[in-house]
């Protein structure tokens, strides 16, 4: 995409985080978000969403409560069902 001038953005960056989600990846879904930080993209519910399912796979509950202060904290509502019914999901199978 750069070669040719585009920009890859939030959306380009979120449909990668997912496809690493979905193939257990993930450490690199993180990488994913640090060059989304690096680049100075704005994280959304969607990133936010992508990343709490991947802490609740790993029963990682407490980075998942982290990220969710940090996803309020930088003004990001909870206008989506979704980052709730993972964190619910997450602590119900531990």
């Amino acid at each position: 995409m750069n070669e040719n001038g585009v920009e890859p953005d939030t959306v380009t960056y979120n449909i990668l985080a997912k496809g690493f989600h979905l193939l257990g990846m993930i450490s690199s879904v993180w990488e994913v978000v640090q060059e989304m930080r690096e680049k100075g993209l704005r994280l959304d519910v969607i990133t936010y969403t992508i990343l709490l399912c991947g802490y609740c796979q790993l029963g990682n509950i407490d980075k998942g409560l982290r990220l969710l202060k940090d996803m309020l904290s930088r003004g990001l509502e909870l206008n989506s069902i979704i980052p709730c019914s993972v964190m619910l999901s997450g602590l119900c199978k531990t």
